[in-house]
């Protein structure tokens, strides 16, 4: 009980059960000595975050979270533009400190970033050729299933609600670095210190 009294309430507003999952997980690789929990909304697509926002963030800051990530795949968009929209759609921002992270073009493309976890992951006798710079895949999700099914013979199937938690179990940070939408997430976590 008491760790539960010293551990920050990190709130955070994302598209799905599976990208709050992958984000849990990959705090707790980038700041392995602080404790913390996760309190959450979840919009079922991208849509509901941009006008429930500001409305989900004042409901997690009466839930007792004092940090907020805020996360949106690109998706195709202008990143600037984006970055504007999901700004707008949080002023004022109830919770201080607060980070919007936008994984280009999904955040799967993080989990593009090593060939050894995937491998890992599904038990594959070889290592698949993981993209030099998975940034630029249009398609990450798509991606991940070629390169499964290819890399298994035809014989595995990736599916993201499923195998995203076990990838992110296994990818490296050094691998993350590769994706420079991690990057601001991984700074951030200075601002993860318990209250």
């Amino acid at each position: 009980m008491a760790a539960l009294r010293r551990s920050i309430k990190v709130g955070v507003i994302a598209e799905d059960d599976s990208d709050v999952d992958v984000i849990h997980i990959i705090l707790k690789k980038i700041t392995p000595r602080r404790a913390f929990c996760i309190r959450t909304f979840i919009g079922h697509g991208c849509g509901k975050l941009r006008y429930k926002g500001r409305v989900w963030a004042s409901q997690l800051a009466s839930r007792g979270c004092s940090v907020l990530l805020f996360v949106h795949d690109l998706d195709r968009q202008d990143l600037v533009t984006l970055r504007e929209t999901l700004q707008a759609a949080l002023a004022p921002c109830p919770l201080q400190p607060y980070l919007i992270v936008i994984p280009i073009e999904e955040l799967e493309a993080w989990l593009l970033t090593d060939a050894e976890a995937l491998q890992q992951s599904f038990s594959l006798k070889r290592r698949p050729k993981c993209p030099s710079n998975p940034e630029k895949v249009v398609d990450p999700k798509r991606e991940l299933e070629r390169l499964i099914w290819l890399t298994s013979d035809k014989s595995k199937r990736y599916v993201n609600s499923i195998h995203n938690v076990r990838i992110a179990e296994r990818v490296a940070v050094s691998a993350l670095r590769k994706c420079t939408a991690f990057r601001p997430l991984e700074r951030f976590r200075t601002n993860l210190r318990t209250v």
